[in-house]
């Protein structure tokens, strides 16, 4: 009896140790299971922190693009400005370009030049003369006398002035003795 109750025993405690091994078992499977959902979390966590570093980068480079485009806006608008500008410069130099089609170079007293209205555009009974500083300057500035006994026309925007004296036609007439030599006066 002895026998059969320390085998017994024995049956009773390998079931016990059995049980509890398997509690155990089943322990350290939950604990193998949580360290495993913890690794996961950890990896998971690992991969956000990766996800969050990339999309950090991301918003890095975007508002780095953006500054990028905002530049690039800026320099647009001014070469935009810059473009019209020219633009409007060329139709200026197109119209002046015709405007002084209109006008030629006229001397009015020997060394002096000023620029004439051309007669198919003057509507006026008399000359029209253009101040020729500010003719080439792309400006129409037509010079005024000053009065009915002034002789001298002036530019009033730029102070120029001129005083034509009519030119002397050349005489030829016989000189000397015999009168064979012919001299100009």
């Amino acid at each position: 009896m002895l026998l059969e109750s320390n085998s017994l025993y024995v049956e009773q405690l390998a079931i016990y140790n059995r049980s509890r091994m398997i509690a155990e078992f089943a322990a350290a499977v939950g604990t193998i299971k949580t360290s495993v959902d913890l690794l996961r979390t950890l990896h998971n966590a690992s991969e956000d922190e990766k996800v969050r570093s990339a999309v950090f980068e991301i918003q890095n480079d975007l508002l780095s693009l953006q500054s990028k485009l905002f530049e690039a806006n800026e320099r647009f608008e001014e070469q935009s400005a810059k473009l019209g500008d020219l633009r409007k410069e060329l139709s200026d130099r197109d119209s002046w370009d015709a405007e002084a089609k209109k006008y030629e170079l006229f001397h009015p007293a020997e060394g002096m030049s000023v620029y004439k209205l051309r007669t198919e555009y003057n509507n006026s009974a008399g000359e029209i003369w253009v101040c020729p500083h500010c003719f080439g300057n792309r400006k129409i500035s037509i010079l005024n006398k000053l009065g009915a006994e002034f002789r001298n026309y002036k530019c009033h925007p730029c102070g120029f002035d001129i005083m034509p004296i009519p030119r002397k036609t050349p005489t030829v007439r016989p000189s000397g003795p015999g009168r064979s030599n012919w001299e100009i006066r």
